[in-house]
């Protein structure tokens, strides 16, 4: 038994409540159902209104893909989040990188490792470890590692995002870079783009 914490209207504070996760696969993400606690006494149950669904999820753990010769890892699906956001972590290689595009939400990209080249508009921005950028929707960017980068990526709303990853790429056998990269199907990638809002400048 593990505790959390929920809200008590009624005394105005945070109490601890419990969740079994006795039954969890060892391999499994540790999610659960948090609620808001309306009457004073009464359990969290599912069923109860819900705040949303809880990640708890470890380094190795969650859906993996190799894309556009890039391991991109989904830490928090737009399932789990209920639509608000998708959050992905994505190593790539230099001289990588995805090609002009926009979103249909917001993006925000943080630098956990490696440089990169921010172009953003009609602007370019070079980022180091600690970098952080917010794109607003509708904006035309891309950026290229100057060396391998991993970047940890938060698209708001979610909007189905990491299922156009899914889409685009093929699931990683390893959280590994894939052996070799070979050149995009860049008019499928275009094609599976448009089914999520996301818009891909095709090369000239």
């Amino acid at each position: 038994m593990h505790e959390r914490s929920v809200i008590d209207p009624v005394n105005s504070r945070w109490r601890p409540t419990r969740w079994n996760v006795e039954d969890r696969p060892a391999t499994a993400p540790l999610t659960f159902v948090s609620c808001l606690v309306r009457v004073k006494g009464k359990t969290c149950e599912k069923g109860d209104h819900m705040a949303g669904t809880v990640v708890a999820r470890k380094p190795a753990e969650g859906d993996a893909f190799w894309v556009l010769g890039g391991l991109y890892e989904v830490k928090v699906s737009s399932e789990e989040s209920g639509g608000e956001m998708v959050v992905m972590q994505m190593t790539i290689p230099e001289g990588m990188g995805p090609p002009p595009h926009t979103h249909p939400g917001a993006e925000t990209v943080y630098v956990l490792d490696g440089t990169l080249r921010y172009h953003i508009g009609e602007e370019t921005v070079e980022g180091e470890p600690g970098s952080i950028f917010r794109i607003p929707a509708g904006v035309w960017e891309n950026f290229e590692p100057t060396s391998t980068a991993r970047v940890l990526v938060v698209y708001s709303p979610g909007a189905d995002a990491d299922k156009f990853f899914a889409e685009a790429g093929e699931r990683a056998p390893v959280r590994d870079l894939p052996p070799s990269a070979e050149p995009p199907d860049v008019e499928r990638l275009i094609a599976a783009a448009a089914r999520y809002g996301i818009e891909i400048r095709s090369p000239a």
